[in-house]
């Protein structure tokens, strides 16, 4: 177990990472590296470029890779391997490169997070995973997939997107508000969108 945090099952989203103890905002719960990177030829990365990247790893890190959650085959994953599924699922990065960040990738997301991805201080180059919020013991630490994005959209936009990019149904407690709390928000969300971009 570490400091901060333990993985254990998180109902209905497989594994979590949460807090063992208390932790105060602007606190580093946890450091990861990435242990494979994939350089973009196209705006989509190729499945021969996951596996090729794969397997160039050692075996114990093929090991955390696979041990990762990967969506369903259907859909828009019909016919794609397992490998390529949790990439797809796991992987971070912008737009000419992929990276896959084991111990990062269980911490699941939530509309509402209680941290954030920075890059990590220090000398080892990696990232951390920082609390935005007071996070309580025995608390699943979350994080936003789409964190830029995602303040600015209504629940049933945000609902669309993760579904679409990543194939499940939030259940956040933001999300899960009743109606007329539901119906507030989604008109701030409208409002800080339009004050975003000068609308």
């Amino acid at each position: 177990m570490h400091d901060f945090f333990e993985i254990k099952p998180s109902p209905g989203k497989g594994n979590g990472v949460f807090a063992t103890k208390a932790i105060s905002p602007g606190s580093t719960i946890l450091r990861d590296v990435p242990v494979m990177q994939i350089n973009r030829q196209q705006s989509e990365t190729a499945e021969q470029d996951v596996q090729q990247a794969f397997n160039r790893l050692s075996k114990a890190n093929q090991r955390k890779l696979l041990d990762l959650h990967a969506a369903e085959a259907n859909g828009a994953n019909a016919g794609k391997s397992k490998l390529y599924r949790i990439h797809k699922d796991n992987a971070f990065g912008e737009e000419e490169s992929s990276f896959m960040v084991p111990t990062i990738s269980r911490i699941n997301h939530a509309c509402a997070l209680t941290a954030t991805i920075a890059a990590a201080p220090g000398e080892s180059a990696g990232l951390g995973v920082v609390a935005e919020k007071p996070i309580a013991a025995g608390e699943e630490v979350s994080i936003s997939y789409k964190e830029g994005l995602l303040q600015t959209l209504t629940s049933w936009q945000r609902k669309a997107l993760l579904r679409g990019s990543y194939g499940f149904r939030c259940s956040c407690r933001l999300c899960c508000l009743d109606s007329r709390q539901l119906l507030i928000t989604d008109m701030r969300r409208c409002l800080i969108c339009g004050l975003w971009y000068g609308l």
